[in-house]
């Protein structure tokens, strides 16, 4: 998962003369990365075109790295930065309005979802891995579900970057 840091090469977002964080379209060595990571996920009997199988596949993952002693976890990173490029597809597919764009200036890469008129609109990576560290389980079908029946519209603001947390129970 990508997030604003200080230490970006530009100390900062780079931004619009009115203040809003700019949008790119991701070049193609982050084209190829996002395919990267699709490919972590791809298995037998995953198809990630399903949201059911994406979500399975969150499940167990989030079930093993919460039953894992600390000292013995994995580092997460890549398994929520590619569930989240996935969740962000499924998402797409729901959404074909949707692109992804990448945070200006921002380091590591902050990949976001915004609509044609360029304005945010989900933050997957980041919702995934919110619903990764409280242990909640259900996020992916809401998420899918909110934005799926909530078009943002254009007489409406565009939502926060921050993550939306479930009303799903979590797992303890």
């Amino acid at each position: 998962m990508a997030h604003r840091t200080e230490h970006s090469p530009e100390g900062d977002l780079r931004r619009a003369t009115d203040g809003k964080p700019q949008f790119e379209e991701p070049d193609p060595c982050q084209l190829v990365w996002m395919e990267e990571l699709r490919e972590l996920l791809r298995g037998p009997g995953v198809d990630l075109t399903v949201p059911e199988h994406v979500e399975r596949l969150f499940v167990d993952w989030c079930c093993r790295w919460h039953a894992t002693t600390p000292a013995e976890r994995w580092d997460p990173l890549p398994s929520l930065t590619a569930l989240g490029i996935a969740v962000g597809d499924l998402l797409r597919a729901a959404r074909p309005d949707l692109r992804w764009r990448v945070v200006a200036g921002c380091s590591p890469t902050t990949l976001i979802l915004a609509d044609a008129d360029n304005r945010p609109v989900a933050s997957p990576l980041t919702d995934i891995a919110t619903w990764w560290m409280a242990r909640e389980l259900a996020g992916i079908t809401v998420l899918l579900t909110r934005l799926a029946v909530s078009p943002v519209l254009s007489n409406r603001p565009a939502p926060h970057l921050r993550p939306q947390r479930s009303r799903a129970s979590s797992v303890a």
